[in-house]
């Protein structure tokens, strides 16, 4: 991916900054959307809290939701799975075609009234024993969870630097962790209950923090728009971060499964490694946090599957805990990326958060698939053989794929950019260009120029709108650099706003 947020003077693929860019994308923004000043101590609290709650909802829905329907409805979490693929596909298509259908205050209702119908109907759903109403219920549920956990990605990103963001992630899953451990496993009912007042909260608590820059992002052009213009300011969904988010959850969900068979270990390796993770984090001043997150989660995820086939009894609760650990690690470094991208362009963080969340869908159904039909199915022998086979496949397509991948890199190539001008602000623009182009002498051609600079289009844009070589815009440019007396696009539209 290109990068564009160093380019001046006449090569015009940078994108100028304007009184209209995203709340957190300064003039002072490094290229991991660092921002100095940005996202005060508070707002890091409230992130964390968050990201504490996005924790406690996972170990309530596996461990008292899904555990209160399976007996009388075994496809409840496969359903499940499906529901929040096909929900993220909707959330991603909205971002692409019509944001302003996921209006803040609009989702935040939507997210409420699913929530509370869930509550009641799953619960009598399992009193009546009806696969039909367990399914309206996981659907609804499922519907409910996303915008909480769009809002606290909006929360991470808000904040002022990628160290900082990374910690409070850290921290966050941390804790969730470890209430989780701590906290007896509650019934489904009080499991429903405590699952809408962590997802109703973070909504209320995160109101104010993210409300400008959702606000922002929802009534802002669509992605779709955007796009043609400046495809490295987004991620597609085949893009290798989503291939790595897939085969991690894979990874994790295996080896959730798999503790359900082989039992716990003795020590809870993914606190132990989220707390190792948390210290690091504080005292480690290497830039490239997030490509040692996923070092390290591939250290444990490798090391989980290489005990399985040992045959030792004992091996296999440690097995599952390693791999809870690189679940773990993973997902701190998934968060960091995430948040990080949307830091520098805010229109990306939706359909980015949409495909990694229908990524990692798809890869805890395929992962607890597996270790369901290895262990149901042909024994704990066949379970050594996956293991092994799941080691042989991870292995060849890190060597293959991810030799010169960079999660640093993939976050520093993303091209910040900026909301268009409104309609009215269009015209008001177009009468000021036409008054300069006036009092300047420029050209026809030169004004068509000039007006798309004026509105941050960039030379690849301008080029394929009015069919002309790159040089032959090279050229224009220049001359009408000389007829306005600046020297880049950013003097071009300060003089314009003037």
């Amino acid at each position: 991916m290109g990068r564009s947020a160093t380019m001046t003077s006449e090569n015009t693929e940078h994108r100028p900054k304007s009184a209209l860019a995203a709340p957190w994308s300064g003039k002072n923004s490094a290229p991991d959307g660092s921002r100095p000043g940005a996202g005060g101590g508070r707002d890091a609290v409230l992130a964390g809290c968050a990201l504490a709650a996005q924790s406690l909802h996972g170990w309530l829905t596996n461990g008292s939701i899904f555990a209160s329907v399976i007996p009388y409805f075994p496809l409840a979490r496969d359903l499940n799975m499906a529901f929040s693929v096909v929900a993220f596909a909707l959330v991603a298509l909205a971002a692409f075609y019509r944001p302003r259908l996921l209006d803040l205050g609009q989702m935040a209702l939507v997210s409420a009234g699913c929530l509370f119908s869930a509550t009641l109907i799953v619960p009598l759903a399992a009193q009546a024993q009806s696969a039909p109403f367990a399914t309206l219920g996981l659907f609804l549920y499922s519907m409910g969870c996303i915008w909480p956990a769009a809002m606290a990605l909006f929360a991470l990103a808000s904040l002022a630097t990628s160290r900082l963001r990374s910690i409070v992630a850290a921290t966050g899953l941390l804790a969730g962790a470890l209430l989780s451990f701590f906290l007896p496993t509650p019934s489904a009912l009080v499991g429903l209950i405590a699952a809408l007042v962590l997802k109703v909260g973070t909504m209320a608590i995160l109101w104010r923090l993210v409300r400008p820059a959702l606000s922002m992002a929802t009534s802002g052009p669509p992605a779709s728009q955007l796009k043609p213009e400046a495809p490295d300011a987004f991620i597609p969904l085949f893009h290798p971060l989503m291939i790595c988010i897939l085969l991690f959850t894979m990874a994790g969900s295996y080896g959730s499964v798999l503790s359900e068979y082989a039992g716990t270990a003795p020590v809870d390796l993914s606190i132990v490694a989220a707390g190792g993770a948390l210290l690091w984090l504080v005292f480690s001043r290497r830039g490239r946090r997030a490509d040692d997150l996923f070092s390290l989660s591939v250290i444990l995820v490798i090391g989980g599957f290489l005990l399985i086939p040992l045959g030792i009894a004992d091996a296999r609760p440690w097995a599952s805990s390693l791999l809870a650990a690189g679940g773990v690690c993973f997902s701190i470094l998934r968060w960091l990326t995430l948040s990080s991208i949307g830091s520098r362009n805010i229109f990306a963080l939706v359909p980015t958060f949409a495909f990694a969340d229908i990524m990692t869908s798809l890869g805890t159904e395929v992962g607890a698939a597996a270790a369901h039909a290895s262990m149901a199915v042909w024994g704990q022998d066949a379970t050594g053989a996956i293991a092994t086979g799941g080691t042989f496949i991870l292995v060849v397509f890190l060597w293959l794929g991810f030799r010169s991948f960079s999660f640093t890199e993939t976050i520093r190539d993303v091209e910040p950019i900026q909301p268009l001008p409104s309609s009215e602000a269009g015209a008001s623009l177009a009468d000021r260009c036409d008054q300069l182009s006036e009092a300047a002498g420029l050209t026809e051609r030169e004004r068509e120029i000039f007006l798309m600079l004026a509105k941050g289009r960039n030379t690849r844009f301008i080029q394929e709108q009015l069919v002309i070589s790159p040089n032959t815009v090279r050229s224009h440019i220049k001359h009408l650099y000389v007829k306005l007396d600046v020297h880049s696009q950013q003097e071009l539209i300060d003089l314009v706003e003037r």
